[in-house]
């Protein structure tokens, strides 16, 4: 159990409310937070630590690491005001001088998955899908700059699957497979950065039953999961968003090169580059994540996996360039 210097400074809050930690280092020093925070002092048991517009300095970070407190936890439904404080601080931590680049990653991470919850809870908002694509631009310019990135990534990458781990970790692949590959243009690695984290938008309106479902789906709600991607393509459209190399990604990414994906049962030339890419990254992060019907793949178990659907279902060359990006990784 974590300990606390004194249990009588805290309000031991209901335990029916959301929370979402990040760490100490995600709070930089000169912070002052517009909502609630919250230390965990056991799993599943939260209790209030400061109220709105308490500053944030480093004794304050000292003190609760001498506590033994990594993190700091807030509400969930406190996700637009601490959105709009995380996306001003990330840009402060990452290039930050004095920071390790595991710390900065650290802080990418957390600060990219809280953003994705926000996400999934507002799926047509156009301020949320805004914040969101702020982020992604940050992660580019960290990715491009910290060769060893997407290494840390995997190294503190959930390995249980939830939607929004898993939409971290295929943006990151994403834009790492997209480097590898050569792109260069910002405009085109932030569009595809962009579909990569919400590919998965549409699954927020799917029945968690089914998302979370310990066996085999039935077809009715298979076909009612298959729903997703055009979810996902008309949230965004009702969140303003008009780029087709941000929502041609969402609509497809389940489609096949022989023409026996979803929704649209397209072919090889109708299917983009971009979503191909995207695929891969979907593919192999779904297999090398625990899921509630099967423990996770080993990486390589997985990647033999996904070589006996090259050609009919992923692209061959740019499977070949996967393969080698997590050869280097």
């Amino acid at each position: 159990m974590n300990s606390i210097t004194s249990i009588d400074e805290f309000q031991l809050e209901s335990q029916s409310e959301e929370y979402f930690g990040l760490p100490l280092d995600s709070l930089h020093h000169d912070a002052v937070v517009d909502c609630q925070m919250f230390l965990q002092i056991y799993p599943g048991k939260f209790v209030k630590y400061r109220d709105p517009g308490f500053p944030f300095d480093e004794s304050v970070r000292n003190r609760l690491r001498e506590n033994k407190h990594a993190f700091i936890y807030i509400r969930i439904n406190d996700g637009f005001v601490f959105q709009e404080y995380l996306e001003k601080n990330l840009q402060k931590v990452l290039f930050d001088p004095h920071r390790d680049s595991f710390q900065k990653t650290q802080v990418l991470y957390s600060t990219t998955t809280y953003t994705v919850k926000t996400l999934l809870a507002n799926p047509r908002s156009r301020e949320v899908v805004e914040k969101s694509k702020n982020v992604v631009e940050l992660a580019i310019n960290y990715i491009f700059s910290q060769p060893s990135a997407l290494r840390q990534i995997i190294d503190i990458s959930e390995t249980d699957y939830y939607t929004y781990t898993h939409s971290v970790h295929v943006m990151t692949f994403t834009i790492a497979l997209a480097k590898k590959m050569g792109w260069t243009a910002d405009k085109e690695l932030y569009e595809l950065g962009c579909s990569g984290l919400f590919h998965d938008l549409g699954k927020s309106f799917i029945d968690l039953e089914i998302l979370n479902k310990n066996g085999p789906l039935t077809d009715e709600e298979f076909e009612h999961l298959k729903k997703h991607p055009e979810y996902g393509y008309k949230a965004l459209r009702q969140a303003g968003e008009t780029s087709e190399r941000i929502l041609m990604p969402v609509l497809r990414h389940h489609e096949r090169l022989d023409g026996l994906g979803y929704p649209n049962r397209l072919t090889l030339t109708a299917i983009e580059p971009d979503v191909r890419i995207v695929s891969i990254a979907d593919m192999y992060d779904a297999l090398t994540t625990r899921r509630v019907y099967r423990d996770a793949y080993l990486a390589f178990d997985a990647l033999q996996i996904m070589k006996e659907l090259v050609g009919t279902w992923i692209d061959p060359r740019i499977f070949r360039e996967f393969v080698k990006l997590l050869g280097e990784t």
